[in-house]
């Protein structure tokens, strides 16, 4: 089950497909809870890594790289035995280039995000999350001494 305001500790990247494993199991088994998530942290955190293995998990074979110069990149997801019936999409956009919040309604990035059979990940989210929906997850991510992932439904999150 996932834990909020808990440090994953991720040594190995079976450590990451388990914990992207736990978080869309529980995305597709809280319908009140947000179909948005926030990845933050530095460069080389681990956040398209992250990504990758979240989109794994929903049955998406295509190769998955960053949309750093394109802004947005938009999935269909195949239904499967871990997503039966409830998410359609994946969009994945990486905020890093952004300025304003704007930009996103300028993509339609806005449309997906409201959408509920939409699952919308957001790297570098820290940038353009007063423009989020209350209910995101926020994984913070750092790669210091070790990659650690804390989930939070705050965008701000107190350095330990």
């Amino acid at each position: 089950m996932l834990k909020f305001d808990h440090n994953y500790s991720i040594n190995r990247l079976a450590d990451t497909k388990a914990i992207a494993k736990e978080l869309v199991q529980h995305i597709l088994g809280n319908k009140n809870q947000g179909h948005t998530i926030g990845l933050i942290g530095d460069l080389g955190a681990g956040k398209t890594t992250f990504v990758k293995s979240i989109a794994k998990c929903l049955g998406i074979k295509n190769n998955i790289t960053s949309p750093t110069f394109v802004i947005m990149k938009v999935y269909d997801t195949p239904k499967n035995n871990i997503n039966p019936t409830k998410i359609n999409q994946f969009v994945h956009i990486d905020a890093y280039r952004l300025s304003t919040n704007n930009y996103l309604n300028s993509l339609g990035a806005n449309e997906y995000i409201k959408d509920q059979n939409t699952l919308t990940i957001i790297e570098w989210a820290d940038k353009v999350a007063d423009n989020l929906p209350k209910n995101t997850i926020f994984a913070h991510m750092s790669s210091n001494n070790e990659r650690t992932i804390i989930f939070s439904l705050d965008h701000k999150i107190s350095k330990t």
